[in-house]
């Protein structure tokens, strides 16, 4: 999924290191067009939201729960705040994720029934961030994107309150015998303890993945 593009080398980099010549390609789809494609043989591995009912009788480990976040500039309206409300949100000139982006949460895809509908939108993290950059727009964002801005002077993210439950972030492949030897190391080094807890320390929570 979309969302997850910023942690995809933190699963790829420890599997390439012990599998140097192995070819990974990496697509992004919607949640249900990754199980679909797991289903029909058409992907080895999927990382998209496990809540999907077509991913309940796959393979999971869980990688973290995906949480949103208003992307501003620095010094712009509620620069500095702890937190801000949905409806404080919907005073701001947005720049958002397409809905085809099947982007995570249900708050977010709400911003789209407003009256005032978001001025840019973009499938392209890069796109939106450098977009509120400019000081013009603010953003709502996956919390994969906060190490991304870390250390950008221009940049802040203010956590949002959730609504409902959090969903949940996986790697997940098919039930299968025989399995597919590259999807089943692929799955075994992403979803190692050392990769979560990579994870967990990058995006500054405290996870513990389970695995089905």
């Amino acid at each position: 999924m979309g969302s997850a593009t910023p942690i995809a080398s933190w699963l790829t980099v420890p599997f390439a290191e012990q599998f140097p010549k192995i070819r990974l390609n990496i697509v992004t789809l919607k949640a249900p067009l990754i199980a679909q494609g797991l289903e029909e043989f058409s992907l080895d591995i999927g990382v998209a939201t496990l809540d999907e009912p077509a991913f309940r009788n796959m393979r999971t480990v869980k990688l973290y729960e995906e949480k949103l976040h208003l992307l501003i500039h620095r010094g712009s309206r509620f620069s500095g705040r702890s937190r801000v409300s949905w409806d404080e949100v919907k005073e701001l000139p947005l720049c958002l994720f397409t809905p085809e982006s099947h982007f995570p949460g249900v708050e977010a895809e709400s911003l789209w029934a407003e009256p005032g509908e978001p001025q840019i939108a973009s499938s392209s993290i890069l796109l939106l961030i450098e977009h509120v950059r400019t000081g013009h727009w603010a953003s709502v964002v996956p919390r994969t994107i906060i190490p991304m801005i870390a250390n950008d002077p221009d940049l802040e993210a203010i956590p949002l309150p959730s609504q409902g439950q959090r969903q949940s972030m996986g790697i997940a492949i098919p039930q299968r015998d025989p399995a597919s030897p590259v999807a089943e190391s692929f799955f075994e080094i992403a979803g190692s303890v050392g990769v979560r807890e990579n994870i967990a320390r990058s995006l500054g929570v405290p996870i513990r993945p389970g695995r089905k």
